[in-house]
């Protein structure tokens, strides 16, 4: 199984470089961007850190809503790249996001991306063979096993942001972004799955080196091909660090 970390696009180009480059160094499989709802180029950033990384480098989740109208910009990227699309914000009818997402999908594909499905809501799980495979927005044993119950796509990735620590330790200002991580992927799912899995808990993964590890064995065991640990983890090189002790 790969163990890959996400970066927040957003952040400083020398910064991810830096840290991109380290986590690589230390064996990190690839190392993810997101997609912010600010107006920030992701798909620039992406390519400048493809051309230092190669194929080492993915994005996920572009917000389909986001990138439809402007789906010309992906011809700027390596075809090497991974890309995940996400529908965005649920304002509108599952069937317009739905076609929203087929839409840009349509185009990535044309485009010869590799294309994975973001996603946590049993709606779309249920349509998720339509692509390469799915990026599920948790790292919760108990739920991943949910999603994989639902999903018509074996092909599973888990993603959720992260905060695994040594005995280093960790800053309350680690934490917190944490919990902002958390309570924001909770508050963008479905109903069915806020539901389901009430506790932010569900949505984040913080925990030291070894109960990581049992964790991450489970999910081998489960078929999880990579798991993508999210910001915060990736937020400086002595969590990266800790982290890296997962690929022992």
């Amino acid at each position: 199984m790969k163990i890959s970390l996400s970066f927040h696009s957003y952040h400083p180009l020398s910064e991810l470089e830096e840290l991109g480059g380290y986590a690589l160094k230390l064996g990190f499989s690839r190392i993810w961007l997101d997609d912010p709802p600010s107006e920030i180029d992701t798909v620039s950033v992406a390519q400048t850190l493809f051309e230092s990384f190669g194929k080492s480098v993915a994005i996920g989740a572009l917000n389909a809503q986001k990138w439809l109208s402007k789906a010309d910009w992906l011809k700027k990227l390596n075809r090497e790249m991974t890309i995940a699309l996400a529908p965005g914000k649920k304002t509108r009818s599952f069937k317009e996001l739905f076609d929203t997402l087929m839409k840009l999908y349509t185009t990535t594909k044309a485009l010869g991306f590799e294309t994975l499905l973001a996603c946590q809501g049993p709606r779309l799980l249920a349509k998720s063979a339509l692509f390469d495979g799915v990026l599920l927005n948790f790292l919760n044993v108990d739920a991943v096993k949910w999603a994989q119950s639902v999903s018509t796509n074996k092909r599973v990735l888990c993603t959720a942001p992260s905060l695994i620590y040594d005995e280093a330790g960790y800053t309350a200002s680690d934490r917190q972004k944490l919990i902002n991580g958390a309570r924001l992927v909770r508050n963008e799912a479905s109903s069915f799955v806020k539901n389901r899995f009430c506790g932010i808990e569900h949505y984040a993964v913080f925990c030291d080196v070894k109960s990581a590890s049992k964790m991450l064995k489970t999910l081998r065991i489960m078929g999880v091909e990579e798991v993508v640990l999210a910001y915060p983890q990736s937020r400086s090189k002595k969590l990266i660090r800790a982290a890296s002790r997962l690929l022992r």
